[in-house]
């Protein structure tokens, strides 16, 4: 039976217009104190040095290489990444973000000893990455079965619906032959989803191992019409699950949310339109939100918020990643 060490996991990193952030990124990915590993950096037709300062990084350690690819978002870069893996293990990390030197071996470790074929831990967004040890035998995990890991990142209990910071097991990627939607963001929830529901089982880390920065020019700090993908993606799991009353209630709960959200954004970067479109799918879902014993607290302070009417809402409630 092959030990930890002897698990070969790949990283992948999509780069477009990352030069700021690159360096601290593919650093925190190579000093990893799991050394088994293939870092993949995906240059996505960057305009910019990025593909040039990916390779810089990458040519000086055998483990390392970087793609040029041309752009086609960040879906097609992280697809272009699971084609070419060789890992026995996938994680994927975005450029200005960093991982927490352990989490690769911490991971494996409870890959190994839970079986699950993802192991997920919390993201921690924050402006600066401090990082401390953790001994691998005091990290406790908790196990989730294929229906209650989807139905968990839908409510956005203890399961997000990042993508990133996450181990997988690369099979679970090719035996269900899944890969990122392309053309179209919110990615991540349509994904999380895809492999939440095909899996073996999720183990769950309450460490945090991935840091996440939250910086202005952050896809989710900024606004624009690609904003408005996330409704395709929630109607089309909402299909997907219509025969599972469980998962649906779910789905119609990340339905509020984002309508919610959406709406938190349009009305403050003047796009009225969007504002009213979103406003209607909160009134449409907010009474099975308000009443729901599993919707987090503060979707339901929403629901009751809304009741005030737009204005008051988008005064009294704030918006959320």
């Amino acid at each position: 039976m092959l030990s930890e060490k002897d698990k070969k996991v790949t990283v992948i990193v999509p780069v477009y217009k990352a030069g700021r952030w690159l360096g601290r990124c593919l650093t925190s990915i190579l000093e990893q104190s799991h050394t088994n590993l293939e870092l993949i950096a995906v240059d996505d037709g960057s305009p910019d040095d990025s593909g040039a300062r990916a390779e810089a990084c990458t040519a000086s350690d055998p483990r390392a290489r970087t793609l040029h690819i041309a752009h086609g978002g960040v879906s097609a870069a992280r697809n272009a990444g699971l084609d070419a893996a060789t890992g026995d293990f996938v994680l994927f990390v975005d450029a200005d973000d960093e991982l927490h030197p352990q989490a690769l071996e911490l991971m494996l470790n409870m890959a190994l000893k839970s079986g699950a074929d993802i192991i997920s831990s919390p993201i921690r967004a924050s402006s600066s990455a401090v990082f401390e040890t953790f001994d691998p035998g005091e990290c406790k995990l908790h196990y989730f079965l294929p229906e209650q890991a989807a139905e968990l990142h839908l409510y956005r209990r203890r399961l997000d619906c990042s993508i990133c910071g996450k181990l997988f097991e690369r099979d679970l990627f090719e035996r269900n032959g899944i890969r990122f939607p392309e053309g179209l963001r919110y990615e991540d929830i349509a994904m999380s989803h895809a492999v939440y529901t095909h899996c073996r089982g999720v183990a769950h880390i309450a460490r945090r191992l991935y840091f996440f920065r939250a910086h202005a020019d952050g896809f989710l700090r900024v606004w624009g019409p690609q904003r408005r993908d996330c409704f395709p993606v929630v109607e089309r799991i909402m299909a997907d699950t219509r025969g599972n009353r469980r998962l649906y209630r779910a789905a119609e709960d990340r339905m509020f949310f984002i309508s919610y959200n959406i709406f938190l954004l349009a009305q403050a970067n003047g796009d009225d339109a969007t504002a009213a479109y979103c406003w209607e799918r909160v009134r449409k879902y907010r009474l099975r939100t308000l009443f729901s014993r599993r919707t987090v607290g503060y979707n339901r302070i929403r629901a009751l918020a809304s009741y005030l009417g737009p204005r008051n809402a988008a005064r009294l409630t704030k918006y959320r990643y």
